[in-house]
């Protein structure tokens, strides 16, 4: 038996059809899932309402649709093809929407609601179209409010930049942390000076503008990493040259209002000049482009592409939504409260007292339970925080960016150094966060971890991961935020010595009593 395959060029309006078809079906589909998730949805554009760093999300859906009109008449809507592969992806991405769902980690959930509808898309178009609008696609992606996470290393980068320009300029500098002072003041490089605003902006437009002026990957890819390197090295020059403004006017200038005045045209001006350089190898296409293009060939099995492309659309949204329901049956019930931990009576010498060690206490946000005391043992008083959370959430994790030993945005305080220790506990050695923190004229050791179902890390990821490892097993997501800390004015070392002897005095008993809490 001969079997033939007919092929029929399409007209132009049945080309119009399955192009209206198509953008209904996909429309369609990611309204569904984005329904479906609207509680992650809500989120990222609250998160763009918010803050200033991520306000551009407003805009990069109708940048990304427009950029879909733009290529119009150079996608081959005739050669639509569903490509059922890719719905795998779509269940890896709310497979991942589901852990982070599961850690309260929002930032993962987001981004995979981002990648749930770019996987969508394209098992609904096929791979030929979904490659004429890749960058639309990935371009989606600026949609997630991330990166809050380098702003330590961005601040850090920033000091060490500017310290060393002030010197290599003949002032002399003392440092403690990224707190500086110079003969003329006391400066500090504190969260909105690390330059996550300029980064993420210059990363957002100088992508768009590498696409749409070159058509060269390697002219684009050189583009983007100047569009990442750029921004970071003119934050170190603005935030230099600022400090510098300060010191020659005598602190009458870029102290104010001006200095984020004097830091945005700065950015301006070089985020500018960079794309005036990147002109001179522009790349122009032909202006009109679809007359070049000669319709695809289309057998006649592939008349019926509306229905399959709507039959893949409708597993896509399945495939999403049931993330959904698996979340609402590991999902915790909010009680609105939490278990009384109670205080801890003396251990080993150690006494409970009632006089504070410092005015200093951690932003801790979202716990249902808070325990507080001071002990002490001869001359020595250290402090012991614990912090109970259960039904987590977002704004209540228990491992976030919201909880920290000191907040950049708290000016009372400072944390000079920090970094990672061992430290005694019970009868064992854990390693933990350590952190010296000046409050005025003290210093303030400081160390803390997380205590999750009997473990104890100072790794946000692993914590992350033992609170999905604890909540799919049906034992809820409780977890302790634990400080303890001294006064290390006078001796680190001796500071150490005191920390390490209230752990080894009070370490089985603060154990015992959070697992006898996690069972309330």
């Amino acid at each position: 038996m001969k079997v033939e395959t007919h092929f029929v060029t399409p007209s132009r309006a049945s080309t119009r059809r399955t192009a209206a078809s198509l953008s209904l079906t996909v429309g369609v589909a990611v309204v569904a899932i984005v329904a479906a998730y609207w509680r992650t949805a809500w989120g990222m554009a609250e998160t763009w309402y918010r803050t200033e760093t991520f306000a551009h999300g407003f805009v990069v859906l109708p940048i990304a649709l427009w950029l879909v009109w733009r290529e119009r008449h150079s996608i081959p809507v005739d050669a639509a093809k569903p490509c059922w592969p890719a719905l795998s992806v779509v269940a890896l991405a709310g497979l991942a929407w589901f852990a982070g769902s599961t850690a309260s980690a929002v930032g993962l959930m987001q981004l995979s609601l981002v990648l749930v509808i770019q996987a969508a898309v394209v098992a609904i178009v096929g791979l030929r179209i979904a490659r004429a609008v890749w960058f639309p696609l990935l371009f989606l992606v600026f949609a997630v409010p991330v990166g809050e996470f380098v702003v330590p290393h961005l601040m850090n980068w920033t000091a060490d930049f500017t310290i060393a320009a002030l010197r290599a300029s003949g002032i002399p500098v003392y440092r403690e942390g990224n707190l500086f002072v110079i003969p003329s003041g006391r400066w500090s490089v504190v969260e909105a000076c690390s330059g996550i605003r300029y980064l993420i902006a210059a990363l957002m437009c100088g992508s768009l503008y590498a696409y749409l002026t070159y058509h060269s990957p390697r002219k684009r890819l050189l583009f983007l990493g100047a569009s990442f390197l750029v921004p970071i090295v003119a934050n170190w020059l603005r935030a230099y040259l600022i400090v510098m403004i300060g010191h020659v006017s005598n602190n009458k200038l870029a102290v104010g209002v001006d200095h984020i005045i004097y830091g945005w045209l700065f950015f301006g001006v070089v985020v500018t000049l960079m794309f005036w350089i990147g002109s001179f190898w522009r790349e122009d296409m032909p202006e009109d482009r679809s007359a070049d293009r000669r319709p695809d060939p289309v057998s006649a099995a592939a008349a019926d592409t509306p229905t399959r492309s709507a039959a893949v659309a409708f597993a896509a949204v399945a495939l999403a939504v049931v993330w959904q329901l698996a979340d609402a049956r590991v999902a915790s019930t909010d009680t609105g409260t939490g278990p009384e931990i109670g205080l801890f009576e003396a251990h080993a010498g150690w006494t409970p007292s009632k006089e504070p060690i410092t005015p200093w206490l951690p932003r801790i946000v979202g716990d249902r339970a808070r325990i507080e005391q001071v002990f002490e043992k001869g001359p020595v008083r250290v402090g012991l925080i614990v912090a109970y959370f259960r039904d987590q959430a977002q704004g209540r994790e228990l491992v976030g960016w919201q909880n920290n030993l000191a907040p950049t945005t708290e000016r009372r305080w400072l944390e000079v150094a920090s970094g990672e220790g061992l430290s005694a506990w019970g009868e064992r050695s854990e390693t933990v966060h350590a952190a010296s923190i000046r409050v005025g004229d003290t210093i303030i050791s400081a160390r803390q971890w997380y205590w999750i179902d009997g473990r104890m890390t100072s790794s946000d990821y692993l914590a992350k991961a033992l609170l999905v490892l604890q909540k799919l097993t049906g034992h809820g997501d409780d977890g302790a935020y634990v400080v303890i800390y001294t006064d290390a004015t006078g001796s680190q070392a001796d500071a150490a010595r005191a920390l390490d002897d209230f752990g080894r005095a009070m370490g089985a008993a603060v154990d015992t009593r959070l697992s006898e809490r996690r069972g309330e």
